[in-house]
């Protein structure tokens, strides 16, 4: 059971529907970290990450990949070409290394979407409905607006029944034509208000093309 806790957060980051989905030909938009800080010149925001945190290597996140696609295929019955259009997460970082138990995690990953009538909530919500397939999930914190910086996400949190101090919670935003998916999973108070203070140094910035 070592590896599921990261392999969970994998997993909020992970969704194919057909409504929204990165087709498979699409590339990860990749930011890159200045000593704490993370900065993505493509989509246009950065924040710092919490301190002494760990950042995944290329070889962590694959292990991590691999088990989040596994969890996926085993709770959902979709075909070989839905299940070709997963997305990419683009980075990971956590409180203890890899492989810990009862880490503390934050990602996020990115997927164009078709149109632009899909909106954050939307994304979050198709998001949530593939969490709650999983009987081992709850729902803590239905669909609701957070503003984290300078933007306004969508969130919702979900309990883990087998690790009842567990908590995952989600953030969508829309940048353009992207969705940007957070998703934190915390064990205490103490690790969330880490992640909190994290998550509000998010800045959202113009690109010049």
């Amino acid at each position: 059971m070592r590896n599921i806790i990261l392999a969970l957060i994998v997993l909020a980051l992970f969704f194919y529907t057909d409504s929204f989905c990165q087709k498979p030909e699409d590339e990860g938009i990749f930011g890159e970290f200045k000593g704490e800080e993370y900065v993505n010149h493509s989509i246009g925001f950065k924040f710092h990450i919490p301190k002494d945190w760990h950042v995944l290597t290329p070889e962590e996140m694959a292990k991590a990949v691999k088990a989040g696609h596994e969890d996926i295929l085993k709770s959902n019955e979709k075909s070989q070409a839905q299940q070709a259009k997963i997305e990419r997460v683009e980075f990971v970082v956590s409180k203890k290394k890899y492989g810990a138990t009862e880490n503390s995690v934050l990602g996020y990953s990115l997927t164009k979407q078709p149109n632009a009538s899909i909106s954050a909530l939307k994304v979050a919500d198709a998001v949530k409905t593939v969490f709650l397939k999983n009987p081992d999930f709850k729902l803590e914190l239905d669909l609701l607006t957070e503003r984290l910086g300078n933007r306004d996400f969508a969130m919702f949190e979900l309990g883990v029944k087998s690790f009842p101090k567990q908590r995952v919670r989600i953030y969508v935003t829309m940048v353009g034509n992207f969705a940007l998916t957070i998703a934190a999973t915390y064990w205490d108070d103490k690790n969330f208000k880490v992640i909190s203070k994290s998550l509000n140094t998010i800045e959202f910035f113009t690109v010049n093309k």
